[in-house]
């Protein structure tokens, strides 16, 4: 999925939110209106709900957080009693929905990155060649799409440390990935799969036996 239709998905829940939840305030007379439109638009949803504005406040406490989004609940329950639930509804429903879209939308965003990064390729491009994946995993050699790890670039140097899911028609396991960029080109330090039905790892390339420095993996 490209990268701006998960802008548009998170844009069209916003859109729904705050145009259904100012509709909902100016019915019951709860202002300032331009709150909608804002992160801080929970605000108005307490005080339409007879609750005290501040509990938005208590929603970024960890823990403390737990009761406020309880109270939250007591909110929505009063202003359905209070409107109705057709002019209810739809800000109820599409803040939960523009929250999880914009969370999805970060994920997959950072997925896409992984993926289409310089080391991410490299390895994936040797796993799927190596003759003794093939002989453990069998084929097709299938990747997995979330990735753990972490890359970070500045200038012309970066670190890579990745765990890629990998699958075939015999077994599936981990790639494990530690790179370096440096002078602007990626080099593998360590780059080996491992087998979750043998625990045995399979060496793409490995450091010296002198090597002391750091290494994503021990």
């Amino acid at each position: 999925m490209a990268p701006g239709l998960y802008v548009l998905i998170v844009v069209i829940f916003y859109v729904l939110y705050s145009y259904s939840l100012q509709r909902l305030c100016r019915r019951l007379d709860i202002k300032p209106l331009w709150l909608a439109w804002t992160p801080l638009s929970t605000i108005l949803i307490y005080k339409a709900g007879e609750q005290a504005w501040w509990w938005f406040i208590l929603l970024m406490i960890p823990y403390i957080q737990l009761i406020a989004l309880f109270v939250l609940l007591i909110a929505w329950i009063k202003i359905f009693k209070k409107t109705g639930w057709k002019i209810s509804i739809v800000p109820a429903i599409s803040f939960p929905l523009m929250v999880i879209s914009i969370g999805a939308s970060i994920f997959f965003l950072v997925m896409n990155f992984i993926s289409s990064s310089a080391p991410y390729e490299m390895a994936v491009n040797q796993v799927k060649n190596n003759p003794l994946v093939f002989e453990q995993f069998g084929k097709p050699i299938a990747i997995g799409w979330i990735t753990t790890g972490n890359i970070e670039t500045s200038n012309d140097r970066g670190l890579a440390c990745l765990q890629i899911p990998v699958s075939g028609s015999k077994a599936s396991g981990v790639i494990y990935v530690d790179a370096v960029r440096q002078d602007g080109e990626w080099k593998f330090r360590q780059l080996f799969v491992t087998n979750e039905q043998t625990n045995q790892p399979i060496l793409l390339f490995m450091p010296s036996p002198d090597y002391d420095g750091f290494l994503c993996f021990k």
